[in-house]
């Protein structure tokens, strides 16, 4: 089984890197990295002019490059949520728009393997995407901000050391991931639910923007919400990167999104398999 699986994973993998959409989509996300890490460039130099407009004199407070960090990496990941969503709905049924799930089957593969084997490939794909969004992210605001301490405002006192900051960062990165990676299964699970490329992304894009919206607007929802865990170490960092001491990790918290995530993970894994050896495909 082991080596079937391997195989199978292997050529979707092959098929996944000649997309030139995937690659596209790629630059995208790392751009928007980028593009976070800038914004936050640009919101102090619009905060210094506002200072100039009512004391009469520009004063530009350099950012925390932590800070930054934590805004590129959000952004990033937002973008490459949308687009690995919209991916993994259109996995499985991209195969029957095509009509290729006879040549697929034609291969010494069970079915449950084969969308084993696709979704591995997507759990790769999530974590290099993960990793770029975390490096790309950092070495921007490396190079615009540098990655120093934190300091309190207008007080020359250290609130987090450069070493503290940067490995926190990267545990907010970590703890997002399985999260994500549920949400990015619940959309694949749909995929293996229609058979139509269209509807699937929609009603995976409709899944996330649902939980999106209920964890804005419905607080007592979000334990229950992989998005709330998603963003959770973000949030924290948010505040250490402008040192404000109020918010700090909460483990306990940090655990309960990990169990959930890898709970609703393996549910919606279980029911696409249970779903998707009862389905016709061929006909």
């Amino acid at each position: 089984m082991i080596g079937r699986l391997f195989h199978a994973a292997r050529l979707e993998a092959g098929k996944l890197v000649r997309l030139r959409t995937v690659w596209v989509g790629f630059l995208a996300i790392l751009a928007a990295c980028l593009l976070g890490v800038f914004a936050v460039e640009v919101g102090a130099r619009l905060a210094g002019i506002q200072k100039a407009d009512r004391s009469g004199e520009a004063v530009v407070e350099r950012p925390s490059g932590h800070l930054a960090w934590v805004k590129g990496g959000r952004l990033g990941q937002g973008v490459a949520l949308f687009l690995l969503v919209a991916l993994a709905a259109t996995s499985l049924p991209r195969e029957s728009e095509l009509g290729t799930w006879r040549i697929l089957l034609v291969r010494p593969v069970r079915r449950h393997e084969l969308l084993l084997a696709k979704w591995g490939v997507l759990a790769l794909a999530t974590l290099v995407v993960f990793v770029a969004v975390a490096l790309v992210s950092g070495l921007g605001a490396f190079l615009l901000f540098g990655l120093d301490d934190v300091k309190y405002p207008a007080i020359d006192k250290v609130y987090r050391t450069a070493s503290v900051m940067t490995s926190h960062v990267l545990l907010a990165h970590a703890v997002s991931f399985l999260p994500f990676l549920a949400l990015v299964t619940a959309a694949y699970a749909v995929g293996a639910w229609l058979d139509r490329t269209g509807p699937a992304v929609v009603a995976g894009l409709s899944l996330m923007i649902a939980g999106e919206i209920a964890d804005l607007f419905w607080p007592r929802l979000q334990p229950f919400l992989p998005g709330f865990y998603r963003v959770y170490g973000f949030h924290i960092m948010g505040y250490w990167g402008q040192a404000i001491p109020t918010e700090q990790w909460k483990w306990p918290i940090v655990l309960a999104g990990q169990a959930l995530s890898l709970g609703l993970l393996l549910l919606f894994m279980g029911g696409a398999i249970l779903w998707f050896r009862r389905k016709a495909i061929l006909s």
